[in-house]
Order: structure tokens, then sequence, then C-alpha cells
């Protein structure tokens, strides 16, 4: 069965070092590490790849990882699937949240070659880099750098430059972290939504926006669903609780960051004691293992106040909470969460609700 183009990310960032200008310049993405072959130096020519480098396409073909030197197994070992996973005509995102924008291009195969213009210019760029990154690995051996470059996606179109707010939340989500490169993860609205692949491809073929997707959506999940990231989620969930229950004089605070033992928000009464606290999850987790999260989140909590509550909230959790929740913990799934959002976003402005 042929295979089907995919959306996926590359990270093009070797060894630390930012090549997104040389990316669009040569219109070609590396995977950004050197599989090298355990062979003696001497005597081999840097533009005859084949001597001195495997080509990831052709793994169990003539190689495995343990044929690489060992610095790149791991680097190989997690990325062998996603590489064959890719075919011409799938979509790669290359993500500048610095700049605002991520690029998009169609793929039109995946190459191993030599480019002495791009290794030079590579090779410029660290150079250059030596006095802000501290960069002096050059050395003698080009292989450790040329290899960064030397095989990846040549694009089959011209990239876009596509600002992150076009960008829905399930899908911008997936590129954010210190993976060097990754598939992006499908729709977590429906079934009857488009896919990350349609999604995107929609999005690059289409012209510009100047408004954010967030207030052309009518339907208030599918807003939801494009706008929240984990951050926002938070102060979301945060702002929906102290709405909720203010009546009964709970004021709910975002405490969520590195370190938070799990928890990322708190609601308290005007005396100070503790009322409740929640973790937020955009994972589509099961409802059995929210309650065993929420299990774990009980034993941490130490109060005297028998009536506080721990909510456990997933928006991409859709499965119906039919079996029984232990006392005191409250499974919010993407139903329960919308009940709650429609019962007070009359109370507070929209987007001060999901923190922007």
């Amino acid at each position: 069965m042929d295979k089907k183009p995919i959306a996926f990310f590359v990270r093009c960032k070797p060894q630390g070092q930012d090549i997104i200008d040389l990316v669009l310049h040569y219109k070609m993405a590396p995977i950004g590490y050197p599989p090298l072959k355990n062979v003696d130096l001497k005597n081999i020519e840097i533009s005859n790849l084949n001597t001195w480098i495997f080509n990831v396409k052709k793994f169990n073909e003539e190689f495995t990882p343990k044929d690489c030197l060992k610095d790149w197994q791991r680097n190989f070992s997690l990325n062998k699937n996603i590489i064959n996973d890719v075919v011409p005509g799938s979509l790669i995102l290359i993500p500048r949240p610095e700049r605002g924008v991520c690029y998009m291009a169609e793929v039109e195969k995946y190459i191993l070659e030599y480019n002495r213009e791009f290794h030079m210019d590579y090779r410029s760029l660290r150079e250059r880099n030596i006095k802000t990154h501290g960069d002096n690995c050059w050395g003698n051996d080009d292989r450790n750098h040329v290899g960064d470059i030397v095989q990846g996606w040549k694009f089959k179109t011209e990239p876009e430059e596509v600002p992150f707010f076009e960008i829905p939340g399930w899908i911008r989500k997936s590129l954010f972290g210190r993976g060097t490169m990754g598939r992006i993860k499908n729709d977590a609205i429906g079934k009857d939504s488009k896919g990350a692949y349609d999604k995107l491809m929609q999005i690059y073929k289409s012209e510009r926006n100047s408004k954010m997707p967030l207030f052309e959506k009518e339907d208030d999940t599918e807003r939801l669903c494009d706008f929240l990231t984990p951050e926002s989620f938070e102060h979301f969930i945060c702002n929906i609780l102290h709405l909720k229950n203010r009546k009964n004089g709970e004021f709910w605070w975002h405490v969520g960051g590195s370190g938070d033992g799990g928890v990322d928000c708190m609601g308290f009464d005007e005396n100070g004691r503790v009322m409740g606290i929640a973790q937020c999850k955009l994972q589509g987790n099961k409802v059995k293992d929210l309650i065993e999260i929420g299990k774990k989140m009980k034993k941490k909590l130490s109060t005297e106040n028998k009536n506080s509550k721990i909510y456990v909230c997933d928006f991409y959790c859709r499965e119906s909470i039919d079996v029984e929740v232990p006392k005191g913990i409250d499974i919010l799934n993407q139903s329960k969460i919308m009940d709650i959002f429609r019962l007070v976003k009359n109370q507070s402005n929209y987007t001060d609700m999901i923190g922007l």
C-alpha cells in the first residue's frame, strides 16, 4: 500500500546553530545530525559521502543504528521511523517562534547530496558565531559538521512564511520542544474534522489571513481547540473555575510552572484555606488515566479542609465518564469543560478567559 503524505516538523538547528536562512536559500531542510560510519578518516574525500556517512533512508538495507558512531545512535533510533514515513508531497514545517512564524513547504524527495556552497556557508555561519555561542569545535574534521547538512528533504515548492496565530493550537503544541523532528499529531476535535496534513495544507495554500482564527469560528469547542496551548489552557481552566466557584467565596490562582508538582491552579477561600487544586492536560488521556492522576494528587494534597476538591482536566479527552470517580476528585473532559464554560462565559470577556 502506498504511503500517504504527512505533515511533520524539522527543527533545523544543528548543534545549536540556527540555519533557517540557509534552508530557505537552498530550499533543503537537513535532518541536522551526521549518522557517521566508523571508518578511518585517512584519505577520505569529503564530497564522496558514501565512504563516511550512512543514508538514513536505507536503514535495514545497509545498516542498523549500532553501525553508526555511538554519539549519533540515539538520534537515529528516535528519528528513523519519521524519516521513512515522509513521502513526496508531504508538508514540512520549520517553526521559528522567535520570528513569530512557521515556514512551510511541500517535500519533493529525500536526498543525500554534497553541496560545496552550502558546506562553506554553513561553516562560515558557525565561525561567525564563535564569539556569541562559544562554538570553536569545527576543528580539522569537516565530517562532524558537513554531516549535519548533507541529507534531508528537498523542497518541491517555495517555502511559505505562515504566522503562528494561523496555526490551530492542537497543531501548534506539537511544534515546541527539543525534538530534532517529529510527526504532527492529528486533530483532537472530532471524527468529521480535518487531520493535521489536510488542515495545514489548507492553511499553506490559502491567502494569508489578517484575522486571528479564534474570532472566525462559530462553534465554541472548535474555537478553543484552534487556539488553546498548554499554557493558555491552564489560564483558561483557572478562570472558569474561579467564575464557577466565586459565589462560594473561592478565589482561583494560576500557579503552574517548573517544579509545580503537577498542580497548575489552586483555589482558596477568604481565610486562605485550600479549596481545590487542578492539573491541566492537552493530551487526550483516557478517563481511567485521569482518575489515577487524581488519586496521586489527592495523596499530595495536605489540607484539613475535607471539602477541598481535585480537578483533573483534559480538553482533548472526549471519552464519556461512565466509571465511578473517587470522592473529592472531579474529572473534567472536553464535554464537562464546555458545560462550565457555557455556564460562565457571559461573566467575563472571552479573550480574558484564555489569557490573551
